[in-house]
């Protein structure tokens, strides 16, 4: 199996290994913080997902409310003969860390034809994989 490295933006690694898409940051910094989807098209339709990354000082003991419903959702856009839409089959998650502790956000999207996937954040530019 193998692992490619499809991407380094800012302090950021974004890897890309089958339907796995993972976005590491090895030490965060509170800039990361935001807003992060990822977003998957082929022929049939498109799959959306959502998550927050909350960086805290270590002096912050103070609880996080995190959502329990994960946000994520894919529609058919039409029929492709043996193809299938992207679907999220695990989502990302809300997380928080603290500064310099390392995070990796990671998704898992599959469907046929496979899918091209985009990443936006409100700190990192849009990135196709």
């Amino acid at each position: 199996m193998m692992t490619m490295v499809v991407g380094i933006f800012l302090r950021s690694q974004i890897l890309s290994e089958l339907e796995l898409q993972a976005l590491t940051i090895p030490a965060v910094h509170r800039d990361d913080a935001g807003n992060y989807m990822v977003k998957a098209n082929n022929d049939a339709g498109q799959a959306k997902c959502y998550a927050t990354l909350i960086v805290k000082p270590a002096s912050d003991t103070h609880a996080v409310k995190m959502r329990l419903i994960e946000s994520c959702h894919s529609v058919q856009t039409r029929h492709v003969e043996g193809g299938a839409a992207p679907e999220i089959a695990r989502s990302f998650r809300d997380l928080c860390v603290r500064p310099g502790d390392p995070c990796t956000m990671e998704v898992v999207i599959t469907g046929k034809p496979p899918p091209k996937v985009w990443r936006r954040s409100t700190c990192l530019p849009v990135v196709l994989l």
